[in-house]
């Protein structure tokens, strides 16, 4: 969670861009200015979007997923 950056990331860009380049709801930008984090699926056309405005995008800004410790390796077998 990096509330400084998602609001660096939205002010930059502007929410009226955000919204007809990536199709985001009002709701969804919202939820990433309340949290401090955007979806991590959204990371992609964030980072071109900041690239052209010359913000950064540090990866802090979204909600990767961590994998669980209880998922069994893939190398392991059953039986």
């Amino acid at each position: 969670m990096n509330k400084p950056a998602v609001s660096k990331i939205i002010s930059t860009i502007g929410e009226d861009v955000l919204r007809a380049r990536t199709g985001l709801s009002d709701h969804a930008i919202r939820h990433a200015k309340t949290t401090g984090a955007f979806a991590a699926g959204w990371f992609d056309e964030l980072e071109r979007m900041c690239v052209e405005a010359g913000v950064p995008c540090p990866r802090s800004a979204f909600n990767w997923k961590s994998p669980s410790s209880d998922a069994a390796p893939s190398d392991r077998r059953a039986g």
